[in-house]
């Protein structure tokens, strides 16, 4: 049966065939142009994994074991909860202490417990903060990450 045939005899048929062809071809141009317009939006904000400007530290501090950390951020919020997880993975085998082991709070209500370790990772948001504490602490700075984090030294031996 040809096609001219096939239109003369049951054109309603004929036009529901095309109606069919027709949404199929636009959806599948619709779903292209989708699939272009993400493409470019997840190449044009890369990724960037928080933790990759600690690298190399927990190399810098081979035979320590715990490392205090100090932030003003709100770990609570999942922003800055994730960029606590992430520094943590990027300094493994280091463990990032953020409270005493006698339980007192956390080092971002209670600094002074942060005296008892050699090595002091701040991270603050303002970094005019990070040097008061520093000061405070009587720490001495010895890197500055990428991302504006700071390592100290205390006396502490």
């Amino acid at each position: 049966m040809n096609l001219i045939s096939f239109i003369k005899s049951d054109l309603p048929r004929a036009l529901f065939l095309c109606a069919i062809a027709l949404a199929i071809t636009a959806g599948t141009v619709h779903m292209s142009l989708d699939l272009n317009r993400t493409w470019l939006l997840r190449h044009k904000v890369p990724f960037s994994f928080y933790g990759d400007a600690f690298n190399g530290l927990s190399q810098a501090l081979a035979g320590e074991r715990y490392l205090g950390y100090y932030t003003d951020k709100d770990i609570k919020d999942p922003k800055y909860g994730a960029q606590f997880e992430q520094t943590q993975f990027g300094l493994v085998p280091l463990v990032l202490d953020r409270t005493d082991i006698s339980g007192r709070p956390a080092a971002e209500t209670d600094p002074g417990h942060l005296a008892g370790r050699r090595y002091i990772l701040f991270d603050c948001r303002d970094e005019q903060a990070c040097w008061r504490k520093i000061s405070e602490l009587h720490a001495r700075p010895l890197k500055r990450s990428s991302l504006g984090a700071v390592l100290a030294i205390t006396d502490t031996p």
